[in-house]
């Protein structure tokens, strides 16, 4: 999130992409893929699924704002593959509806982030809101680095986090009660976030 340039961005994608692959060979070099390369293989992850999730970072990357909520949200169920789908397969499930539950529930987080930081001077774009919201509350590009944050700003946000406190209720209400034993890590966690940030 905090390099500026999209070539080198790519480049830092491309070699977590070639990591994943030697993990899912059984030579992982980088202490998080050793520590993953054993429970994802006992989970029966598919390591190609990683390289989705590695792909909408590279889009992520290279675009220069998202013009509409909608295109940011599409960008959040693209990486919830990794924070949400292959999170519950980690934890268990025994419904198929749990899988779709925590997808949403990872967009749920995402937005929740996006509210908690909305604004990033050292990155290549100073934020993700988008465009649509931007303008809808008013927000000019001056707004986004003042000090003490405007109205417009907070005005955004606060519709950023009633979209993440609707994500997030949604899926914990749609996760299967067989399921939320299981589950109760993914569950705390989004319960957590929701109250401090959104």
């Amino acid at each position: 999130e905090q390099v500026r340039e999209a070539g080198v961005a790519r480049t830092k994608l491309g070699w977590w992409a070639e990591e994943i692959e030697r993990a899912a060979c059984g030579a992982p070099r980088h202490p998080i893929t050793r520590a993953l390369a054993q429970p994802l293989r006992e989970a029966g992850v598919d390591s190609a699924r990683f390289a989705g999730v590695l792909n909408a970072f590279v889009a992520h990357h290279e675009r220069d704002a998202y013009g509409t909520f909608a295109e940011l949200e599409a960008h959040f169920d693209r990486v919830a593959d990794l924070t949400g789908c292959i999170a519950a397969q980690l934890c268990g499930f025994a419904c198929t509806e749990t899988v779709d539950a925590s997808r949403s529930l990872g967009v749920g987080l995402a937005l929740a982030e996006l509210a908690r930081s909305p604004y990033r001077p050292d990155a290549r774009r100073a934020t993700d809101l988008p465009a649509d919201l931007l303008a809808e509350c008013g927000v000019s590009r001056a707004d986004l680095g003042a000090t003490p944050t405007t109205e417009p700003v907070r005005r955004s946000v606060r519709k950023v986090c009633e979209a993440a406190r609707l994500r997030l209720r949604d899926a914990l209400e749609a996760m299967p009660v067989a399921d939320r034993g299981a589950q109760r890590p993914r569950r705390a966690l989004a319960e957590k976030i929701g109250r401090a940030h959104v």
